[in-house]
């Protein structure tokens, strides 16, 4: 996890040293930049995997190639078993396989990526962008007098005096010969009624478990954790994470109303927490310690609506109360998106429920998915979503026919 920024076209070292500065946040542990030719790629890297080797950039080629990454590939040990009898590799790192993976498939190397990531790869004169298929980490860009730069987050784009700044879309790539290529979208709907309730609830809890335990892959010295509001969704996957992580951390945060009661959060995480028996660690923040937060969430969470901001709120608390312990932690959101859980949804009609499902999930970039990368990387923390990738999975095979 960290933060990414660079510019194809100049070597503008100064500009992505800027830029690194206001994503030090992002990654605290290390922090490297590499010239070549008219690119410069710079990176801040919080350490989760290969902790002692995975500096980046990464290199090959005698640094005719090299690749920097924001994210988490979890199906980069397997790529890298097969790529090792053909490519001499440098690091343990997930973002290393990205890099050869490119050399051996070219652009398609993203098809075969089960992850999050944004990432930059270099080619000698030639470069590729890309960003994971629902849009998990994030990815800026701006052109300007011929030059491309490119961030994690819009502050750090505005240190680049562009004029204006654009999202990098999910589930694309880019390269200067093609383009933007959409290589993911959400599969189209397929409204046929479920009849199989066993064979559907076996396929629902293998994944969902699955999509948990392939999330713990840090290096061992890694402190991993769960949030545990008492919800279903948060509950379910830190009692997962519990099974295989001994003295689980768990955090909650809340608080109390005009009589002093706790509110419900607390006293549902309270009953979860002793259920799975977690090291269990409450935040309660007050009326003015919610106001004293609000413009600095206003702020590094980069959005102005509303109901993104009300949430963000505690999330930036919680984040704050588990980076005193962990530095990575599960989080169950996402779930309402899937399982159509939102409050609204109970008065859509039934035919129209799938349809407005796949427009949240599509949309997840610019909400949820923004709050949980800008709250928790605010405290060089990483929010690890189980259950934002297990939903395009089980639309796969429940809802939709494949794409």
């Amino acid at each position: 996890m960290c933060g990414i920024a660079g510019c194809f076209g100049a070597k503008d070292e100064k500009t992505i040293n800027r830029m690194l500065d206001a994503l030090g946040h992002r990654g605290p542990n290390d922090r490297g930049i590499y010239s070549n030719g008219n690119a410069v790629l710079g990176q801040t890297r919080l350490s989760i995997v290969d902790v002692a080797y995975g500096h980046q950039p990464i290199l090959a080629d005698s640094g005719s190639k090299g690749i920097i990454c924001n994210g988490e590939i979890y199906n980069f040990r397997k790529i890298r078993d097969r790529l090792s009898h053909w490519y001499n590799f440098k690091t343990r790192s997930d973002s290393e396989v990205i890099l050869h993976l490119y050399q051996d498939k070219g652009t398609d190397c993203v098809k075969e990526l089960d992850g999050m990531f944004a990432f930059a790869i270099f080619d000698g004169d030639d470069f590729m962008l890309a960003r994971d298929p629902i849009g998990i980490k994030p990815l800026y860009y701006s052109y300007y007098k011929n030059k491309l730069y490119f961030s994690s987050e819009l502050g750090a784009m505005t240190l680049a005096e562009v004029d204006e700044v654009h999202e990098f879309p999910a589930g694309h790539y880019y390269t200067p010969g093609e383009g933007f290529v959409k290589y993911y979208q959400l599969p189209e709907i397929r409204d046929n009624l479920l009849t199989g309730i066993d064979e559907n609830s076996y396929l629902i809890r293998n994944t969902f478990i699955n999509a948990v335990k392939k999330r713990l892959l840090s290096d061992p010295e890694i402190p991993v954790g769960s949030f545990c509001s008492g919800g279903l969704d948060s509950s379910l996957v830190a009692a997962i994470a519990a099974e295989e992580i001994p003295n689980l951390h768990t955090f909650v945060v809340g608080m109390k109303d005009e009589n002093g009661d706790l509110c419900d959060d607390i006293k549902a995480a309270r009953i979860a927490a002793k259920h799975i028996g977690s090291t269990h660690h409450e935040l309660i923040f007050t009326e003015k310690e919610y106001y004293e937060a609000l413009p600095i969430v206003i702020k590094k969470l980069e959005s102005y609506d509303p109901s993104l901001v009300r949430c963000a709120v505690p999330c930036y608390f919680t984040c704050k109360l588990a980076a005193d312990y962990v530095t990575v932690v599960l989080t169950g959101e996402g779930a309402d998106e899937l399982f159509t859980g939102y409050h609204y949804m109970k008065h859509f009609p039934f035919d129209k429920l799938n349809m407005e499902a796949r427009r949240c999930i599509g949309n997840l970039h610019n909400i949820n998915l923004q709050r949980a990368d800008r709250m928790g990387m605010f405290f060089s923390l990483e929010l690890s979503v189980s259950l934002r990738i297990i939903k395009s999975q089980l639309y796969n095979h429940l809802f939709y026919k494949e794409y």
